[in-house]
Protein backbone atom coordinates (compact mmCIF):
# COMPACT_ATOMS: atom_id res chain seq x y z
CA UNK A 1 0.00 0.00 0.00
CA UNK A 2 2.78 2.37 0.92
CA UNK A 3 4.63 1.62 -2.33
CA UNK A 4 1.42 2.22 -4.27
CA UNK A 5 1.00 5.62 -2.66
CA UNK A 6 4.60 6.55 -3.43
CA UNK A 7 4.19 5.45 -7.05
CA UNK A 8 0.99 7.48 -7.31
CA UNK A 9 2.70 10.57 -5.96
CA UNK A 10 5.62 10.17 -8.36
CA UNK A 11 3.25 9.66 -11.29
CA UNK A 12 1.27 12.75 -10.33
CA UNK A 13 4.48 14.77 -10.05
CA UNK A 14 5.73 13.61 -13.45
CA UNK A 15 2.36 14.41 -14.99
CA UNK A 16 2.40 17.85 -13.42
CA UNK A 17 5.89 18.49 -14.71
CA UNK A 18 4.89 17.37 -18.20
CA UNK A 19 1.92 19.71 -18.21
CA UNK A 20 4.02 22.54 -16.81
CA UNK A 21 6.68 22.27 -19.48
CA UNK A 22 4.29 21.48 -22.33
CA UNK A 23 3.51 24.21 -24.83
CA UNK A 24 0.96 24.63 -27.56
CA UNK A 25 -1.79 22.15 -26.66
CA UNK A 26 -3.83 20.77 -29.53
CA UNK A 27 -6.72 23.04 -30.50
CA UNK A 28 -9.69 21.60 -32.41
CA UNK A 29 -9.41 22.25 -36.13
CA UNK A 30 -12.82 23.91 -36.30
CA UNK A 31 -11.77 26.45 -33.66
CA UNK A 32 -8.53 27.21 -35.51
CA UNK A 33 -10.38 27.71 -38.81
CA UNK A 34 -12.84 30.07 -37.18
CA UNK A 35 -10.00 32.07 -35.63
CA UNK A 36 -8.10 32.20 -38.95
CA UNK A 37 -11.22 33.44 -40.72
CA UNK A 38 -11.71 36.15 -38.12
CA UNK A 39 -8.07 37.22 -38.40
CA UNK A 40 -8.40 37.54 -42.19
CA UNK A 41 -11.40 39.80 -41.72
CA UNK A 42 -9.47 41.91 -39.21
CA UNK A 43 -6.54 42.26 -41.60
CA UNK A 44 -8.86 43.06 -44.51
CA UNK A 45 -10.47 45.87 -42.56
CA UNK A 46 -7.05 47.21 -41.59
CA UNK A 47 -5.91 47.13 -45.22
CA UNK A 48 -8.98 49.08 -46.34
CA UNK A 49 -8.46 51.72 -43.67
CA UNK A 50 -4.77 52.01 -44.54
CA UNK A 51 -5.66 52.60 -48.19
CA UNK A 52 -7.80 55.54 -47.11
CA UNK A 53 -4.83 57.33 -45.52
CA UNK A 54 -2.20 56.61 -48.18
CA UNK A 55 -2.69 60.02 -49.79
CA UNK A 56 -1.74 61.61 -46.47
CA UNK A 57 1.35 59.39 -46.25
CA UNK A 58 2.43 60.52 -49.71
CA UNK A 59 1.95 64.15 -48.72
CA UNK A 60 3.98 63.61 -45.54
CA UNK A 61 6.80 62.07 -47.57
CA UNK A 62 6.99 65.20 -49.72
CA UNK A 63 7.22 67.25 -46.52
CA UNK A 64 10.15 65.28 -45.12
CA UNK A 65 8.40 62.54 -43.14
CA UNK A 66 8.47 59.43 -45.32
CA UNK A 67 6.97 56.04 -44.57
CA UNK A 68 9.86 53.53 -44.51
CA UNK A 69 8.47 50.02 -43.84
CA UNK A 70 11.63 48.34 -45.17
CA UNK A 71 13.94 49.79 -42.49
CA UNK A 72 16.50 47.18 -41.46
CA UNK A 73 19.32 49.18 -39.86
CA UNK A 74 19.36 52.20 -37.53
CA UNK A 75 20.45 54.63 -40.24
CA UNK A 76 17.45 53.74 -42.42
CA UNK A 77 15.16 55.89 -40.27
CA UNK A 78 15.73 59.66 -39.91
CA UNK A 79 16.08 60.89 -36.34
CA UNK A 80 14.65 63.97 -34.68
CA UNK A 81 17.10 66.63 -33.53
CA UNK A 82 15.61 66.71 -30.03
CA UNK A 83 14.63 63.86 -27.71
CA UNK A 84 10.99 62.77 -27.83
CA UNK A 85 10.53 64.28 -24.35
CA UNK A 86 12.71 65.20 -21.35
CA UNK A 87 14.00 61.93 -19.92
CA UNK A 88 13.83 59.99 -23.18
CA UNK A 89 17.00 57.91 -23.48
CA UNK A 90 18.42 54.98 -25.40
CA UNK A 91 17.95 53.82 -28.96
CA UNK A 92 14.45 55.25 -29.38
CA UNK A 93 15.10 58.61 -27.73
CA UNK A 94 15.00 60.55 -30.98
CA UNK A 95 11.76 59.16 -32.34
CA UNK A 96 9.67 61.84 -34.02
CA UNK A 97 6.46 60.40 -32.65
CA UNK A 98 3.59 62.72 -33.53
CA UNK A 99 5.53 65.91 -32.90
CA UNK A 100 4.00 68.88 -34.71
CA UNK A 101 1.00 66.87 -35.85
CA UNK A 102 -2.76 67.05 -35.49
CA UNK A 103 -4.21 66.54 -32.02
CA UNK A 104 -6.89 63.86 -31.68
CA UNK A 105 -8.97 63.91 -28.50
CA UNK A 106 -10.32 60.57 -27.28
CA UNK A 107 -13.70 61.33 -25.72
CA UNK A 108 -15.28 57.88 -25.61
CA UNK A 109 -14.37 54.50 -24.15
CA UNK A 110 -16.00 52.77 -27.11
CA UNK A 111 -14.00 50.27 -29.15
CA UNK A 112 -14.51 52.24 -32.37
CA UNK A 113 -16.30 55.19 -33.90
CA UNK A 114 -16.01 58.97 -33.61
CA UNK A 115 -13.78 60.12 -30.77
CA UNK A 116 -12.39 56.63 -30.11
CA UNK A 117 -8.78 55.62 -29.62
CA UNK A 118 -9.08 53.33 -32.62
CA UNK A 119 -10.20 56.20 -34.85
CA UNK A 120 -7.19 58.29 -33.81
CA UNK A 121 -4.69 55.47 -34.23
CA UNK A 122 -5.96 54.57 -37.70
CA UNK A 123 -5.52 58.05 -39.15
CA UNK A 124 -2.61 59.11 -41.36
CA UNK A 125 -0.16 61.91 -40.79
CA UNK A 126 1.67 63.03 -37.66
CA UNK A 127 -0.76 62.92 -34.77
CA UNK A 128 -0.87 63.32 -31.02
CA UNK A 129 -3.52 61.38 -29.13
CA UNK A 130 -4.81 62.81 -25.84
CA UNK A 131 -7.70 61.78 -23.60
CA UNK A 132 -10.57 63.55 -21.87
CA UNK A 133 -12.01 60.26 -20.61
CA UNK A 134 -10.78 57.77 -18.05
CA UNK A 135 -11.56 54.10 -17.65
CA UNK A 136 -11.33 50.83 -19.55
CA UNK A 137 -11.37 50.72 -23.33
CA UNK A 138 -12.38 47.15 -24.10
CA UNK A 139 -11.23 46.26 -27.59
CA UNK A 140 -13.33 43.85 -29.63
CA UNK A 141 -10.57 43.27 -32.21
CA UNK A 142 -6.85 44.10 -32.28
CA UNK A 143 -6.03 47.79 -32.54
CA UNK A 144 -3.55 48.04 -35.42
CA UNK A 145 -1.35 51.14 -35.80
CA UNK A 146 0.00 51.24 -39.37
CA UNK A 147 0.62 54.88 -40.28
CA UNK A 148 3.82 56.31 -38.74
CA UNK A 149 4.43 59.39 -36.60
CA UNK A 150 2.14 59.02 -33.61
CA UNK A 151 2.32 59.93 -29.92
CA UNK A 152 -0.19 58.46 -27.46
CA UNK A 153 -0.11 60.53 -24.27
CA UNK A 154 -1.82 58.51 -21.56
CA UNK A 155 -0.78 61.05 -18.92
CA UNK A 156 -3.33 63.47 -20.41
CA UNK A 157 -6.25 61.35 -19.15
CA UNK A 158 -8.26 62.55 -16.15
CA UNK A 159 -9.12 60.52 -13.05
CA UNK A 160 -7.43 57.14 -12.80
CA UNK A 161 -6.19 57.09 -16.40
CA UNK A 162 -6.86 54.71 -19.28
CA UNK A 163 -6.57 50.92 -19.55
CA UNK A 164 -6.74 48.97 -22.82
CA UNK A 165 -8.26 45.52 -22.31
CA UNK A 166 -9.78 42.59 -24.17
CA UNK A 167 -7.53 42.52 -27.22
CA UNK A 168 -4.02 43.24 -28.40
CA UNK A 169 -2.44 46.46 -29.67
CA UNK A 170 -0.20 45.99 -32.72
CA UNK A 171 2.44 48.53 -33.62
CA UNK A 172 3.05 47.86 -37.32
CA UNK A 173 4.94 51.02 -38.20
CA UNK A 174 7.70 53.39 -37.10
CA UNK A 175 8.10 56.60 -35.10
CA UNK A 176 5.78 55.70 -32.25
CA UNK A 177 5.84 57.21 -28.77
CA UNK A 178 3.56 55.67 -26.13
CA UNK A 179 3.56 56.97 -22.56
CA UNK A 180 1.62 56.28 -19.37
CA UNK A 181 -0.73 53.67 -20.84
CA UNK A 182 -2.01 50.37 -19.44
CA UNK A 183 -2.41 47.33 -21.65
CA UNK A 184 -4.11 44.56 -19.66
CA UNK A 185 -5.43 42.18 -22.26
CA UNK A 186 -7.03 39.59 -20.00
CA UNK A 187 -8.54 37.44 -22.77
CA UNK A 188 -8.50 33.65 -22.42
CA UNK A 189 -9.37 32.48 -25.95
CA UNK A 190 -6.50 30.17 -26.90
CA UNK A 191 -7.14 30.75 -30.60
CA UNK A 192 -6.23 34.45 -30.11
CA UNK A 193 -2.96 34.03 -28.27
CA UNK A 194 -1.38 37.45 -28.73
CA UNK A 195 0.64 39.81 -26.60
CA UNK A 196 -0.96 42.60 -24.63
CA UNK A 197 1.05 44.92 -26.89
CA UNK A 198 3.33 43.94 -29.76
CA UNK A 199 2.91 43.65 -33.52
CA UNK A 200 5.52 44.32 -36.21
CA UNK A 201 7.35 47.44 -34.97
CA UNK A 202 9.65 48.88 -37.63
CA UNK A 203 11.66 51.28 -35.49
CA UNK A 204 12.07 54.67 -33.80
CA UNK A 205 9.95 53.25 -30.98
CA UNK A 206 9.76 54.85 -27.53
CA UNK A 207 7.75 53.05 -24.84
CA UNK A 208 7.77 54.92 -21.53
CA UNK A 209 5.85 54.36 -18.30
CA UNK A 210 3.67 51.60 -19.71
CA UNK A 211 2.04 48.79 -17.71
CA UNK A 212 1.37 45.57 -19.63
CA UNK A 213 -0.06 42.39 -18.17
CA UNK A 214 -2.30 39.37 -18.75
CA UNK A 215 -1.11 38.63 -22.29
CA UNK A 216 -1.49 35.17 -23.81
CA UNK A 217 1.84 35.02 -25.66
CA UNK A 218 4.02 37.62 -24.01
CA UNK A 219 2.97 40.79 -22.24
CA UNK A 220 5.04 42.81 -24.67
CA UNK A 221 7.14 41.75 -27.64
CA UNK A 222 9.09 44.12 -29.86
CA UNK A 223 12.13 42.98 -31.77
CA UNK A 224 11.33 42.42 -35.46
CA UNK A 225 8.96 43.23 -38.26
CA UNK A 226 7.96 41.38 -41.41
CA UNK A 227 8.27 43.41 -44.61
CA UNK A 228 6.38 42.38 -47.72
CA UNK A 229 7.95 43.96 -50.84
CA UNK A 230 4.75 43.15 -52.74
CA UNK A 231 6.78 42.38 -55.85
CA UNK A 232 6.20 38.65 -55.90
CA UNK A 233 9.11 37.86 -53.58
CA UNK A 234 8.63 36.39 -50.13
CA UNK A 235 8.14 38.60 -47.06
CA UNK A 236 11.34 39.07 -45.06
CA UNK A 237 11.88 39.25 -41.31
CA UNK A 238 13.84 42.39 -40.39
CA UNK A 239 15.06 43.72 -37.03
CA UNK A 240 13.28 46.53 -35.26
CA UNK A 241 15.67 49.49 -35.13
CA UNK A 242 16.15 52.36 -32.68
CA UNK A 243 13.98 51.17 -29.81
CA UNK A 244 13.69 52.06 -26.13
CA UNK A 245 11.46 50.51 -23.50
CA UNK A 246 11.90 52.34 -20.19
CA UNK A 247 10.19 52.83 -16.83
CA UNK A 248 7.60 50.12 -17.52
CA UNK A 249 6.05 47.07 -15.82
CA UNK A 250 5.41 43.67 -17.43
CA UNK A 251 3.59 41.31 -15.10
CA UNK A 252 1.47 38.20 -14.73
CA UNK A 253 1.30 36.78 -18.24
CA UNK A 254 -1.59 34.32 -18.47
CA UNK A 255 -0.97 30.57 -18.71
CA UNK A 256 -4.07 29.71 -20.74
CA UNK A 257 -1.86 28.35 -23.50
CA UNK A 258 1.06 27.20 -21.31
CA UNK A 259 2.80 30.37 -22.41
CA UNK A 260 2.89 32.79 -19.47
CA UNK A 261 5.90 34.68 -20.80
CA UNK A 262 7.14 38.19 -20.08
CA UNK A 263 8.72 39.68 -23.20
CA UNK A 264 10.70 38.98 -26.32
CA UNK A 265 12.55 42.19 -27.11
CA UNK A 266 15.56 43.36 -29.05
CA UNK A 267 16.54 44.86 -32.37
CA UNK A 268 19.38 47.07 -33.53
CA UNK A 269 20.23 50.08 -31.36
CA UNK A 270 17.94 48.66 -28.68
CA UNK A 271 17.84 49.75 -25.06
CA UNK A 272 15.75 48.55 -22.13
CA UNK A 273 16.14 50.20 -18.75
CA UNK A 274 14.41 50.87 -15.43
CA UNK A 275 11.68 48.29 -16.09
CA UNK A 276 10.10 45.60 -13.89
CA UNK A 277 9.37 42.05 -15.02
CA UNK A 278 7.29 40.34 -12.34
CA UNK A 279 5.65 36.92 -12.03
CA UNK A 280 6.09 35.64 -15.56
CA UNK A 281 7.31 32.05 -15.75
CA UNK A 282 9.72 32.66 -18.67
CA UNK A 283 11.26 35.24 -21.00
CA UNK A 284 12.12 37.86 -18.43
CA UNK A 285 13.02 38.92 -21.05
CA UNK A 286 14.14 36.85 -24.03
CA UNK A 287 16.58 38.45 -26.49
CA UNK A 288 14.80 38.16 -29.81
CA UNK A 289 17.33 39.46 -32.31
CA UNK A 290 21.02 39.67 -33.09
CA UNK A 291 23.06 42.84 -32.59
CA UNK A 292 23.37 45.12 -29.58
CA UNK A 293 21.10 44.55 -26.61
CA UNK A 294 21.31 47.09 -23.80
CA UNK A 295 19.67 45.92 -20.56
CA UNK A 296 20.34 48.12 -17.54
CA UNK A 297 18.83 49.09 -14.19
CA UNK A 298 15.93 46.67 -14.53
CA UNK A 299 14.27 44.54 -11.83
CA UNK A 300 13.30 40.92 -12.47
CA UNK A 301 11.13 39.13 -9.88
CA UNK A 302 9.57 35.70 -9.43
CA UNK A 303 10.51 33.82 -12.59
CA UNK A 304 10.26 30.05 -12.91
CA UNK A 305 12.21 28.21 -15.60
CA UNK A 306 13.68 31.14 -17.53
CA UNK A 307 14.96 34.55 -16.55
CA UNK A 308 16.92 36.33 -19.31
CA UNK A 309 18.05 34.32 -22.34
CA UNK A 310 18.12 34.23 -26.13
CA UNK A 311 20.15 35.99 -28.81
CA UNK A 312 22.58 34.21 -31.11
CA UNK A 313 26.18 34.16 -32.31
CA UNK A 314 25.91 37.78 -33.51
CA UNK A 315 24.49 39.18 -30.25
CA UNK A 316 26.24 41.78 -28.12
CA UNK A 317 24.69 41.70 -24.66
CA UNK A 318 25.14 44.51 -22.15
CA UNK A 319 23.62 43.50 -18.79
CA UNK A 320 24.46 46.28 -16.38
CA UNK A 321 23.34 46.97 -12.80
CA UNK A 322 20.11 44.96 -12.83
CA UNK A 323 18.40 43.49 -9.76
CA UNK A 324 17.20 39.86 -9.78
CA UNK A 325 14.93 38.80 -6.94
CA UNK A 326 13.72 35.16 -6.80
CA UNK A 327 10.10 34.79 -5.77
CA UNK A 328 7.65 32.11 -4.63
CA UNK A 329 7.72 30.18 -7.93
CA UNK A 330 11.49 30.41 -8.42
CA UNK A 331 13.25 27.05 -7.77
CA UNK A 332 15.63 28.20 -5.04
CA UNK A 333 17.91 25.15 -5.20
CA UNK A 334 18.39 25.21 -8.97
CA UNK A 335 20.85 27.21 -11.12
CA UNK A 336 17.90 29.11 -12.59
CA UNK A 337 17.54 30.85 -9.22
CA UNK A 338 20.76 32.80 -9.81
CA UNK A 339 20.74 33.04 -13.59
CA UNK A 340 21.43 36.50 -14.95
CA UNK A 341 21.73 35.49 -18.59
CA UNK A 342 21.64 32.35 -20.68
CA UNK A 343 23.16 33.34 -24.03
CA UNK A 344 22.14 31.15 -26.96
CA UNK A 345 24.27 29.93 -29.84
CA UNK A 346 23.61 30.62 -33.50
CA UNK A 347 20.43 29.22 -35.02
CA UNK A 348 22.05 28.49 -38.37
CA UNK A 349 23.62 25.03 -38.59
CA UNK A 350 26.97 26.68 -39.38
CA UNK A 351 26.90 28.63 -36.11
CA UNK A 352 25.20 26.19 -33.73
CA UNK A 353 28.23 26.16 -31.43
CA UNK A 354 29.04 29.86 -31.80
CA UNK A 355 28.02 32.45 -29.22
CA UNK A 356 28.02 36.24 -29.11
CA UNK A 357 29.82 38.51 -26.63
CA UNK A 358 28.54 39.68 -23.27
CA UNK A 359 29.43 42.58 -21.00
CA UNK A 360 27.86 41.68 -17.66
CA UNK A 361 28.64 43.71 -14.55
CA UNK A 362 27.12 45.20 -11.41
CA UNK A 363 24.07 42.93 -11.27
CA UNK A 364 22.61 41.81 -7.94
CA UNK A 365 20.99 38.41 -7.40
CA UNK A 366 19.22 38.69 -4.07
CA UNK A 367 20.16 35.85 -1.74
CA UNK A 368 23.29 34.85 -3.68
CA UNK A 369 26.40 36.65 -2.48
CA UNK A 370 28.71 34.67 -4.76
CA UNK A 371 27.03 35.65 -8.02
CA UNK A 372 26.37 39.18 -6.79
CA UNK A 373 30.06 39.62 -6.02
CA UNK A 374 31.12 38.20 -9.39
CA UNK A 375 28.35 37.92 -11.98
CA UNK A 376 30.48 35.50 -14.00
CA UNK A 377 30.78 33.07 -11.09
CA UNK A 378 27.61 31.15 -11.98
CA UNK A 379 25.33 33.91 -13.25
CA UNK A 380 26.03 33.37 -16.96
CA UNK A 381 24.72 29.95 -17.98
CA UNK A 382 25.19 28.95 -21.64
CA UNK A 383 24.52 25.34 -22.57
CA UNK A 384 27.49 23.34 -23.80
CA UNK A 385 28.76 19.78 -23.91
CA UNK A 386 32.31 21.04 -24.07
CA UNK A 387 34.62 23.04 -21.82
CA UNK A 388 32.36 25.44 -19.87
CA UNK A 389 35.18 27.71 -18.70
CA UNK A 390 36.60 28.03 -22.18
CA UNK A 391 33.18 28.91 -23.55
CA UNK A 392 32.57 31.53 -20.85
CA UNK A 393 35.97 33.08 -21.56
CA UNK A 394 35.06 33.35 -25.24
CA UNK A 395 31.73 35.04 -24.45
CA UNK A 396 32.98 37.39 -21.74
CA UNK A 397 34.28 40.87 -22.35
CA UNK A 398 35.28 43.29 -19.60
CA UNK A 399 35.19 46.21 -22.00
CA UNK A 400 31.79 47.88 -22.48
CA UNK A 401 30.10 46.98 -25.74
CA UNK A 402 28.44 49.55 -28.02
CA UNK A 403 25.16 50.74 -26.52
CA UNK A 404 22.98 53.83 -26.83
CA UNK A 405 23.63 56.51 -24.23
CA UNK A 406 21.64 56.20 -20.99
CA UNK A 407 21.91 57.37 -17.38
CA UNK A 408 23.13 54.57 -15.11
CA UNK A 409 22.67 54.03 -11.38
CA UNK A 410 23.81 51.10 -9.22
CA UNK A 411 21.58 48.02 -8.91
CA UNK A 412 20.33 48.75 -5.37
CA UNK A 413 19.34 52.26 -6.37
CA UNK A 414 17.68 50.88 -9.50
CA UNK A 415 15.57 48.52 -7.37
CA UNK A 416 14.32 51.42 -5.26
CA UNK A 417 13.76 53.66 -8.27
CA UNK A 418 11.87 51.09 -10.35
CA UNK A 419 9.51 50.12 -7.53
CA UNK A 420 8.72 53.77 -6.89
CA UNK A 421 8.43 55.00 -10.47
CA UNK A 422 7.86 52.26 -13.08
CA UNK A 423 4.59 51.69 -14.89
CA UNK A 424 1.72 54.01 -15.74
CA UNK A 425 2.12 56.27 -12.70
CA UNK A 426 0.25 59.21 -14.23
CA UNK A 427 -2.38 60.27 -13.60
CA UNK A 428 -1.97 57.65 -10.84
CA UNK A 429 -0.91 54.04 -10.29
CA UNK A 430 -3.75 51.55 -10.49
CA UNK A 431 -4.55 48.76 -8.03
CA UNK A 432 -2.82 46.13 -10.18
CA UNK A 433 0.56 47.87 -10.22
CA UNK A 434 0.27 48.73 -6.53
CA UNK A 435 -0.29 45.04 -5.76
CA UNK A 436 2.56 43.89 -8.03
CA UNK A 437 5.03 46.32 -6.48
CA UNK A 438 3.99 45.24 -2.98
CA UNK A 439 4.58 41.60 -3.94
CA UNK A 440 8.07 42.47 -5.15
CA UNK A 441 8.83 44.33 -1.93
CA UNK A 442 7.64 41.52 0.33
CA UNK A 443 8.85 38.69 -1.90
CA UNK A 444 5.46 36.97 -1.58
Amino acid sequence: MKATKIFGCVLAFVSLQSVSYAQYPVIPEAMEKKADSLLKEIEKRSDLQFQRVKAQLELDAKNGKPFIPWAAKPSDLPQAKLPAFPGAEGGGAYSFGGRGGKVYVVNTLADAGPGSLREACEQGGARIVVFNVAGIIKLETPLIIRAPYITIAGQSAPGDGVCIAGESVWINTHDVVIRYMRFRRGATDVTRRDDAIGGNPVGNIMIDHVSASWGLDENMSMYRHVYDPQDGSKPVKLPTVNITIQNSIFSEALDTYNHAFGSTIGGLNSTFMRNLWASNISRNPSVGMYGDFGFANNVVFNWWNRSSDGGDNASFYSFINNYYKPGPITPVNEPIAYRILKPESGRDVNFKNSFGRAYVTGNIVEGNERVTKNNWDGGIQPETKGDKKKLLDSIRTDKPLPMAKISLIDAKSAYTYVLANAGATLPKRDAVDIRIVEQVKTGK
